[in-house]
C-alpha cells in the first residue's frame, strides 16, 4: 500500500518501460516486476556481445561475465523521477567510471556524462541500455580508460565533504624527490559529539605547524561552526632505479578508516613523506592541546598517474581526505579512526572561470568608468576570467544607481555599504571572483598618469573608456598620450537602442576623437543609425533622483543595458593586439540585434600652421577624393569644401567628407577661387542630416608645385577663420605632400602686408 499522501505507482508507465527495455537486441531477459512501498524493481540481463572472446578465455574477462544482470529500481513517482540501476554486489570496483556510492551493496556504473536522469528523459531507456552494454564491453576489454582522452580520476560525485583548492598550485608542488607542505585551512563544520559529520574547507597559504588551530560556532544556537586548521599535502618521489613513482592502478576510495588510508598511501608511495609533518602536528597536540578537543585535519595525497588526467594537462591526481586530530593523542594514532574521502573543487581563479566560459585569456586591460555600463562589462569579462587590472572612477554610488548598476545594495536600513566609491565597490566585487584588481577613486587624469608611468611589461594593452564623457574622450586623444594603452570607447544612445564601440588603431591612429567623427559621418548616411543618434526617442535627460537633485543620464532599463553590454563584452573579448582601428555599431530593433563592423584605416595627420598643437586629420576616403580631383586638373589648381567635426580638447579637426568645387569656381595655374553656387544649401542639408554635428571645417586647394602656403593662402585662411566661431582649416595639396594653415581671427591685423 502506498504511503499516505504519496501517489500510487504508475504501473502502466512501469510496463511501458519494461517493453522499451525488452525491445533492445542486447537484452536477454527482463524479470517480473517486484512492487513495494518504495518503488518497483526489475532485473535485466544484458548480453555483452563478446561470445568468441569469452569462449576462448572461459568464465569472465576482467571480472565481467558474458551476460550481466542489471537491477533497475523505479521510484514510486516514475516517470517524473528516473530509475536508478546497479550491478551485482561482487562486481569489481577497480574499474574507472564507477560511482563512489553503493545501492544495497551493489556497484553503480557511471555510463553517461551529466547524469543518467536527464539522459533517460531526453533519449529514453532504449538508448540507456546501449550505454550500459557499451560500458560493460569496455570494462571487459579494459577500454574504459582511453590514454588519448586522459586518466579518469577517482569518482567523487555526491560527497558531502568538500575541499576548495587551487589545483594548479598543488600540482606545482610535486618534485622528483617527493615531499610535503603544510597549508592553512579555513573550514565550516557541523557540531557533533565526536568528529564533524559535515566538512567544507578551503586551502590557504603555505604555513608551519605553529599556525592557529581553533573553531567556533556561527551562533550560540547554531549547529554549524567555522574553524582554522591545517592541511598536509604529500607527494611521491623516486623509485630505487631513479624513475618517478607512478601509480597505474585504478583504485576506488572505498575505505573509511585510518588503517586503510595508511595502506593506500603505502601503495601510492607517499606514506613516508607523511611521517615528518604528522609527528610535528601530533607533538603539538600532545603538548598544547586541550584534553578531548577534536579538530578536522585534511590530508591531500598527490598521485602521479601514467598520463594526463581527463580535462587537464597534468598527470597528478589530487586525492583529499578529512580525518580527526584528537588532543592529546594526535592524528592517525588509532587505525580505526574514521577517514572520509573528499570532493576537491577548484578555487575561484581566472583560469577556472575561463575554463567554464570558453573564452581565451586576454591581454591586460584597464577600465575607466565604473558606472552602469562599465560595471556590467567588468563583471561579464571577469566572469570569463579576464578581469581588468585597474578600475577608475571618481564618482560615488547613490541609491538611484541601483536601477542599472551591476552591483546592488545589501538589505538593511541605511545601506551604508552602498553609498561609497564606485571604483572601490566594483574592485571589491571583482576580487570576490578571484581577480587581483586595483581601485582608483580618481579622474581620468590620475589614471593617465598611472598608466603612462607603468613599465611597458606591466602596462595594459587596452584602456576601456565607458564614461560617455566628451572631455575624457578628447583628453585621451591629445598629442601627449602616446604612452597610453590603446583606447576602446563604448557608449549607448537612445535608451540603449544604439551601441557604439570604437577601437583605436596602432599608435593611436585612428584615435577616439577621429573614430567619433567617422561614426558621425557613417550615421549621417545611414538613416537606421541616424534616428537613434541624432533624433533619439530617449536621449540624455535630467532625471529626478531626490528633492532638489537630478542626474543627467539616459532613461533606460537594466534589461536594455544588458542587451547591449553582453555583445559589447563579446566584441572586446575578440579584439586582437594587431587589431586595426574599427567601429562596431550595435542596433536594437524590438528584441532583435544588428551588428555592423567598420574598419577605419589610419588617418593622415597634418599639423596646422598658425595654431600650435592643432592637427588636421584626413580619412583615407577624403585623401583619395582630393587626389583624384587634383589629378583631373593637372594644369590648374582646384579645390573644394572640407566637411567634418572638431574637438577643442583634443585640438583636432577631422575631415570626413567633401563638397566638390561649385560650378562657379575659377581655376588657373596659380590660383583657385572657390565658388558659392549651391554650397549653402549643401551645408544646411549636411548639418540637418547629421544632427548639427558635422559642419564645414575649412577648404582645400591644390598647388602645381610645393604645398608651402603663400601669403595669399595665409591671408585667406585667416579671413576664413574670422567668419566662424569654431576652428577652420585651410588645406593645401602639393607635389611634396600636405600642408595645413589655420589662423585665429585676432591674428588678421598682425599679418604683414604682401610686398609688390
Amino acid at each position: 500500500m502506498a504511503e499516505e499522501g504519496r501517489a500510487p505507482t504508475d504501473r502502466a508507465a512501469i510496463f511501458f518501460a519494461m517493453k522499451e527495455i525488452a525491445a533492445h537486441p542486447s537484452v536477454a531477459s527482463v524479470s517480473d516486476p517486484v512492487f513495494s512501498d518504495s518503488g518497483t524493481s526489475i532485473n535485466v540481463v544484458i548480453d555483452i556481445g563478446l561470445g568468441n572472446r569469452f569462449r576462448k578465455q572461459g568464465g569472465d574477462i576482467n571480472g565481467v561475465y558474458p551476460r550481466e544482470e542489471v537491477r533497475f529500481d523505479f521510484p514510486t513517482d516514475f516517470p517524473t523521477q528516473a530509475p536508478s540501476f546497479s550491478l551485482r554486489q561482487d562486481f569489481s570496483r577497480n574499474h574507472p567510471h564507477i560511482q563512489p556510492w553503493l545501492v544495497d551493496g551493489r556497484v553503480v556504473p557511471c555510463v553517461v556524462d551529466g547524469g543518467a536522469a536527464e539522459f533517460i528523459a531526453t533519449r529514453g531507456l532504449f538508448d540507456l541500455i546501449d550505454q550500459l552494454r557499451l560500458w560493460l564491453e569496455n570494462a571487459a576489454l579494459g577500454r574504459l580508460m582511453d590514454p588519448e582522452q586522459g586518466w579518469e580520476p577517482t569518482r567523487r560525485d555526491g560527497y558531502s565533504d568538500i575541499i576548495i583548492a587551487d589545483a594548479s598550485k598543488l600540482r606545482a608542488l610535486v618534485t622528483r624527490d617527493g615531499g610535503w607542505k603544510l597549508f592553512k585551512l579555513a573550514y565550516g563544520f557541523r557540531t557533533a559529539d565526536d568528529f564533524t559529520p559535515f566538512f567544507f574547507g578551503e586551502i590557504g597559504e603555505e604555513t608551519n605547524v605553529k599556525t592557529k588551530v581553533g573553531q567556533s560556532c556561527v551562533r550560540d544556537d547554531s549547529a554549524y561552526g567555522r574553524g582554522e586548521g591545517l592541511a598536509i599535502v604529500v607527494w611521491p618521489g623516486k623509485q630505487p632505479n631513479g624513475g618517478p613513482i607512478v601509480t597505474d592502478a585504478y583504485l576506488p576510495d572505498d575505505f573509511r578508516t585510518v588503517g586503510e588510508l595508511c595502506e593506500r598511501l603505502d601503495r601510492f608511495g607517499t606514506s613516508q613523506h607523511l611521517t615528518a609533518p604528522l609527528k610535528l602536528l601530533n607533538d603539538r597536540a600532545a603538548s598544547q592541546g586541550t584534553q578531548g578537543d577534536v579538530f578536522p585535519l585534511v590530508v591531500i595525497n598527490l598521485v602521479r598517474r601514467p598520463y594526463r588526467l581527463i580535462g587537464s594537462d597534468s598527470d597528478i591526481e589530487i586525492c583529499p581526505y578529512v580525518l580527526p586530530l584528537r588532543c592529546p593523542q594526535g592524528a592517525m594514532s588509532d587505525p580505526g579512526d574514521e577517514v572520509r574521502p573528499m570532493a576537491q573543487r577548484d578555487a575561484l581563479t581566472p583560469a577556472v572561470l575561463r575554463r567554464s566560459s570558453g573564452d581565451p585569456p586576454l591581454p591586460a586591460w584597464a577600465l575607466l568608468g565604473c558606472g552602469s555600463l562599465g560595471s556590467k562589462l567588468a563583471l561579464h569579462l571577469t566572469r570569463s576570467g579576464n578581469s581588468p587590472t585597474i578600475v577608475a572612477d571618481r564618482s560615488m554610488l547613490h541609491p538611484h544607481n541601483a536601477a542599472r548598476h551591476a552591483l546592488y545594495p545589501s538589505g538593511g536600513a541605511l545601506q551604508m555599504d552602498w553609498i561609497g566609491s564606485k571604483a572601490d565597490a566594483l574592485a571589491t566585487a571583482l576580487k570576490g571572483l578571484g581577480a587581483p584588481v586595483e581601485a582608483l577613486g580618481d579622474d581620468h587624469a590620475a589614471l593617465v598618469t598611472r598608466l603612462i608611468e607603468t613599465k611597458e611589461k606591466a602596462k595594459p594593452a587596452w584602456l576601456l573608456n565607458t564614461t560617455a564623457s566628451m572631455i575624457v574622450q578628447g583628453s585621451l586623444a591629445q598629442d601627449g598620450m602616446t604612452g597610453l594603452p590603446r583606447v576602446v570607447e563604448m557608449g549607448l544612445y537612445d535608451g540603449g537602442r544604439l551601441g557604439y564601440v570604437g577601437v583605436e588603431g596602432a599608435d593611436h591612429n585612428p584615435n577616439a576623437v577621429e573614430l567619433e567623427a567617422v561614426f558621425y559621418q557613417e550615421a549621417a548616411s545611414n538613416p537606421a543609425i541616424a534616428r537613434h543618434l541624432f533624433t533619439p526617442v530617449d536621449g540624455a535627460a535630467s532625471i529626478v533622483v531626490g528633492q532638489g537633485c537630478s542626474s543627467l543620464t539616459i532613461r533606460m532599463s537594466d534589461a536594455a543595458l544588458d542587451a547591449m553590454a553582453a555583445p559589447m563584452a563579446e566584441i572586446f573579448t575578440g579584439l586582437q593586439i594587431e587589431e586595426p582601428g574599427s567601429i562596431h555599431v550595435l542596433r536594437r530593433e524590438g528584441i532583435g540585434l544588428a551588428h555592423a563592423s567598420i574598419e577605419v584605416p589610419k588617418l593622415e595627420r597634418v599639423a596646422l600652421e598658425g595654431m600650435d598643437g592643432w592637427r588636421l586629420s584626413l580619412t583615407t576616403d577624403v585623401q583619395r577624393r582630393i587626389m583624384e580631383e587634383a589629378a583631373e586638373h593637372p594644369k590648374t589648381e582646384t579645390g573644394g569644401v572640407l566637411i567634418g567635426w572638431s574637438s577643442a580638447i583634443a585640438r583636432q579637426i577631422i575631415v570626413t567628407d567633401l563638397i566638390p568645387a561649385p560650378a562657379d569656381s575659377k581655376r588657373s595655374r596659380t590660383k583657385f577661387e572657390l565658388g558659392v553656387d549651391g554650397v549653402s544649401e549643401k551645408l544646411a542639408e549636411i548639418h540637418a542630416r547629421s544632427g548639427e554635428l558635422l559642419r564645414c571645417v575649412g577648404t582645400w586647394h591644390s598647388h602645381l608645385g610645393s604645398a608651402a602656403p603663400s601669403l595669399t593662402d595665409k591671408t585667406s585662411a585667416a579671413l576664413v577663420g574670422a567668419g566662424y566661431v569654431q576652428p577652420m582649416a585651410f588645406l593645401i595639396l602639393g607635389t611634396d605632400g600636405w600642408r595645413g594653415v589655420s589662423f585665429a581671427a585676432r591674428l588678421i591685423d598682425t599679418l604683414p602686408e604682401e610686398k609688390g
